[in-house]
C-alpha cells in the first residue's frame, strides 16, 4: 500500500511539474506496480514494453511481458492475478 501511495506522489509529482507528461490514459495500476518493483529491485527505468499479454490462466488475470530499460537492460516479467509482486527474470544475450 505504501509503494502504491509512493508512486502515487511520484506520478502527481511529475505532472504538476510537465503538465504535458499526463497520458489521456492512466497507466494500469499493474503497471505502476511493476515499473516500482523494477526500480526498487533491479535500478531499471522502465522505457518500453515487448509481447505483452495480458489474459487469463485458471480463472486469473495473468500478465506477461518482456520489459526494456533505459540503460538497455532487459526482463521478462509475469505475474497472475491481482498480487502486483512479478517474478523478473534478466534476459542475457542467450536466455530470452
Amino acid at each position: 500500500m505504501l509503494r502504491i501511495i509512493v508512486w502515487a506522489l511520484l506520478f502527481g509529482a511529475t505532472v504538476l511539474i510537465h503538465p504535458g507528461a499526463a497520458r489521456a490514459e492512466d497507466p494500469p495500476i499493474w503497471e505502476l506496480a511493476l515499473t516500482d518493483q523494477l526500480l526498487r529491485e533491479h535500478q531499471c527505468i522502465l522505457r518500453f514494453f515487448t509481447d505483452l499479454r495480458v489474459f487469463q490462466e485458471d480463472g486469473h488475470d495473468a500478465i506477461e511481458a518482456r520489459v526494456h530499460c533505459d540503460d538497455d537492460r532487459a526482463f521478462d516479467v509475469r505475474t497472475l492475478d491481482s498480487d502486483m509482486e512479478f517474478e523478473i527474470k534478466e534476459c542475457g544475450v542467450m536466455q530470452c
